[in-house]
C-alpha cells in the first residue's frame, strides 16, 4: 500500500464520522474539493471504492481508531462552541486542524495558516525556548505541557496567551500535538 499523507490521515479520520464532504471542509478550513481530492487518492491507495469499505479498511489496519460510543458526541458542536482555541500541530510542527475560535483569538481565517509552520505566527523571541519545549515533549508520548508565549494577531498585535500542547503523535486519532489556548488578557469571570 502506498502510505497515506499526513493530510489524507486527517480526512480519513473524518471520513470515519457521520460528517459530509461539506462539513468535513468546513471543519479543516478547505475547499470541498480539496476534501474530494483527498477522499480520491485514500480510495486509490487503500483499494476501496467507498466511504464504509475504506473506513473499515483504515480500522482494521490499525489507520484511525476503532468505533467507541464517544462517535455518539456531537463533538463538532462541542469544538465549534468552545471559546478555548483548541489546535492540532503534526511531527514536522505545521497546523493541521484549528477550531473557529483561532479567528477570534488571533483576527484570522485559520485555513490561512493549514499547512503551514505554526511557529510562523509564534513572536521571534519566544520560537526558541518554544522549540526546547516541543522537543522535549515530543520524547514522550501523552506528556503534557504548559507554557506562555507571544502570538501574531492579524491587527500586527501580539497576544500574550498560555498553551497547553498534549503529545498525541502516538494516537492514531490524531496523530499529532493537541493544544488548547487561551488568551490571558482576559481576566478570569467567576461564576460564584
Amino acid at each position: 500500500m502506498e502510505p497515506l499523507t499526513a493530510r489524507e490521515l486527517v480526512v480519513l479520520e473524518w471520513l470515519a464520522t457521520p460528517l459530509t464532504q461539506t462539513r468535513i471542509a468546513q471543519e479543516l478550513f478547505v475547499s470541498v474539493n480539496t476534501v474530494k481530492s483527498h477522499v480520491g487518492h485514500i480510495y486509490r491507495k487503500l483499494g476501496v471504492s467507498n466511504r464504509q469499505d475504506a473506513i473499515e479498511y483504515a480500522r482494521s489496519f490499525g489507520l484511525i481508531a476503532p468505533s467507541t460510543p464517544v462517535e455518539s458526541l456531537d463533538f463538532e458542536a462541542v469544538v465549534e462552541h468552545s471559546g478555548t482555541l483548541i489546535t492540532v500541530i503534526d511531527a514536522n510542527r505545521r497546523l493541521v486542524w484549528a477550531n473557529p475560535a483561532y479567528r477570534a483569538l488571533l483576527g484570522t481565517d485559520p485555513g490561512v495558516q493549514i499547512g503551514r509552520p505554526a511557529w510562523e505566527i509564534v513572536h521571534p523571541e519566544d520560537r526558541e525556548r518554544l522549540g526546547r519545549v516541543f522537543f522535549e515533549v515530543s520524547e514522550s508520548p501523552g506528556a503534557s505541557v504548559t507554557f506562555e508565549c507571544r502570538l501574531a494577531h492579524a491587527d500586527g498585535t501580539w497576544r500574550h496567551v498560555e498553551v497547553q500542547q498534549v503529545n498525541r503523535l502516538h494516537d492514531p486519532a490524531v496523530r499529532g500535538f493537541v493544544g488548547t489556548t487561551r488568551d490571558l488578557r482576559r481576566p478570569a469571570v467567576s461564576t460564584a
